[in-house]
């Protein structure tokens, strides 16, 4: 039985583990390899920067190198200081082939994504240790 528990524990720490390293990944290759450009915060249909029935959700507008113009929602960001205002610009880097791939700067969430690669690496080592030794 314990040898099953390890298991489970190891599969739930591998998930956490891939997709913790995945998002740091994707947050570097915006930064590092993306297009930067400035987005402005469009104002919602209730005057805030909130759109629609979406409440947790703020549209964005940013020019593509190409001159057309893109709108895409980001999610609000955990943090109360850090909401965007109508009419405020922000840094964003989107992939070049595909342009609705953007990281917004400051919504990172770098520590989220370490907690989820250090926790999943954990669960690996307690899963590991429970079917090995758990007899």
């Amino acid at each position: 039985m314990s040898v099953v528990v390890g298991i489970w524990f190891a599969l739930a720490g591998g998930v956490a583990l891939l997709a913790g390293v995945t998002a740091m990944r994707r947050a570097d290759r915006l930064r590092l390899r993306g297009v930067p450009a400035w987005a402005t915060v469009v104002t919602g249909p209730d005057g805030s920067g909130d759109f629609g029935h979406e409440p947790d959700r703020t549209l964005i507008r940013f020019p593509l190198a190409d001159g057309r113009q893109m709108e895409l929602t980001c999610p609000v960001p955990v943090r109360k200081h850090r909401r965007l205002i109508p009419g405020e610009k922000v840094r964003v880097w989107y992939d070049r082939t595909d342009p609705a791939d953007v990281l917004v700067s400051g919504f990172e969430k770098h520590y989220a994504d370490w907690v989820f690669a250090i926790t999943g690496a954990i669960l690996i080592l307690a899963g590991t240790g429970i079917a090995r030794f758990g007899h």
